[in-house]
C-alpha cells in the first residue's frame, strides 16, 4: 500500500461503514481498517431496530438522528442491494411498547408529534401474555436484518475504490504539534494520513489513551441475544417492555434481547444471560419455549454517559474525528451520524 491516504477510518462496524459510504459519495480517498472483519462485532450482534427503545428515554439528538436515518436507509440500502444482490430485509414492522409508564410516554408522543396508536395489547399483538395491558403502537418503526446489512456492505466494498485492511488492529493515532500524521498498527506499521476517523465502538477509549489523549468515557457494554425459530411465525410487530424486546424477522424467526452488562472487553455469552432472556421471552410470548432456541450470542456496545453519541472533530487535534457512543442505537443513528460527520469533514478536508 503506497501513498498517503487522505482519510483513514478505524473501525468497519456500522458507524465506520456508513461514514465510508457518505465520504465516498463526496469523493474522498479512503482506507478502512478493522481489527477483525467487516461488520462482525456489535453491528452483527445487534437487533437492527431503527428506533430508540423507548424513545422518550433518550436524548433529543438520538431521536432526531433516528428519524433522519429512517429517511436515509431506503436509498442507501437500494444502492447496496442493487450492487450486491443481498437482500438486507429492511422493512417497516412497527413497534409495540407495553409495560412502560403511560403518562410519560403519551406526553412525549404528543410533544414530538409522533404517529402512534394506543389501546390494550391484544389490539396490536393478540398472542402475548397480559392482553389487557395498555400498549402503544408506533407503526412507522423499521428494522434491518443487520448481519445481512453487514454482508452487503462487505460485498459493496469489493466494488469500490476504497482500501480495506481487515485483521489489522490500530494501536494509536500518530500526532505531531496537535495535527494527525496517521496511525500505527499493533504490528508496528505506520500508515500516514491527514485525517483519521475513530469509529471503533467499545475500543475507542483504548486507542485514545494509547495516543496520549483523554478518554471520552465510552464503556464496553455487553448485550446478549437469543434467536428463536418457532413454528408457525408468531409476531407481526417488534415488542418492547422494560424487561426486554422481541423482534420478528421476515422468515419467522424471533430475536430476544438484550442484556445490559458492564463487564469490560468480554464478549463471552453466559448461562445467566441465557436464562434471563429465555425467561423474559417466554413470559412475554408463552409459545417461545426453550426448544425453539437456535442461537445464543453477545456483542459489545459503546456505552456513554447520557446516551448522547460523539460525532465530530476532536477538540484539540486537527484531523482527528470521532464517531462513537451509539450504545443501543448504533444501527438506528448510523446513516444520520455519518451524514452529519461527512458534512463537517467536507468543510475541513482539502
Amino acid at each position: 500500500m503506497t501513498g498517503q491516504k487522505r482519510i483513514i477510518i478505524v473501525g468497519a462496524g456500522i458507524a465506520g461503514l456508513t461514514t465510508a459510504f457518505w465520504l465516498h459519495q463526496s469523493g474522498h480517498q479512503l482506507l478502512l481498517i478493522d481489527a477483525g472483519e467487516v461488520g462482525q462485532e456489535s453491528t452483527w450482534a445487534g437487533g437492527g431496530i431503527i428506533s430508540a427503545v423507548p424513545p422518550w428515554n433518550y436524548p433529543d439528538l438520538v431521536n432526531r438522528w433516528v428519524s433522519r436515518s429512517r429517511a436515509l436507509y431506503p436509498s442507501m440500502i437500494e444502492v447496496l442491494e442493487q450492487r450486491t444482490g443481498i437482500d438486507c430485509e429492511y422493512r417497516t414492522s412497527g413497534l409495540v411498547l407495553t409495560g412502560w409508564p403511560m403518562t410519560a410516554a403519551t406526553a412525549w408522543l404528543a410533544a414530538n408529534a409522533v404517529t402512534a396508536m394506543t389501546g390494550p395489547l391484544k389490539n396490536f399483538q393478540p398472542n402475548l401474555s397480559s392482553p389487557e395491558q395498555d400498549a402503544i403502537l408506533l407503526p412507522d418503526v423499521t428494522q434491518v436484518r443487520n448481519p445481512r446489512l453487514a454482508s452487503a456492505f462487505r460485498a459493496w466494498l469489493d466494488h469500490q475504490p476504497i482500501d480495506l485492511l481487515e485483521h489489522t488492529a490500530v494501536e494509536r493515532v500518530l500526532l505531531s504539534h496537535k495535527r494527525v500524521q496517521g496511525v500505527r498498527t499493533v504490528r508496528g506499521d505506520t500508515i500516514p494520513a491527514r485525517h483519521v476517523v475513530l469509529a471503533c465502538g467499545a475500543w475507542t477509549d483504548r486507542i485514545l489513551l494509547r495516543s496520549g489523549l483523554d478518554r471520552l468515557g465510552i464503556e464496553a457494554i455487553r448485550g446478549q441475544m437469543l434467536l428463536y425459530r418457532p413454528q408457525p411465525a408468531l409476531l407481526n410487530h417488534i415488542i418492547n417492555t422494560p424487561a426486554g424486546y422481541l423482534i420478528p424477522r421476515q422468515d419467522g424467526r424471533i430475536l430476544a434481547g438484550a442484556t445490559v452488562e458492564s463487564v469490560g472487553i468480554d464478549r463471552r455469552p453466559s448461562h445467566t444471560g441465557f436464562q434471563q432472556l429465555a425467561e423474559m421471552a417466554q413470559q412475554l410470548l408463552p409459545a417461545l419455549e426453550p426448544d425453539c432456541i437456535e442461537l445464543h450470542w453477545s456483542g459489545l456496545r459503546p456505552g456513554i454517559r447520557g446516551d448522547e453519541p460523539v460525532c465530530g472533530p476532536h477538540d484539540l487535534n486537527h484531523g482527528l474525528w470521532l464517531q462513537s457512543g451509539g450504545f443501543r442505537n448504533g444501527l438506528g443513528i448510523a446513516p444520520a451520524a455519518a451524514e452529519h460527520l461527512t458534512q463537517q469533514m467536507n468543510q475541513a478536508v482539502s
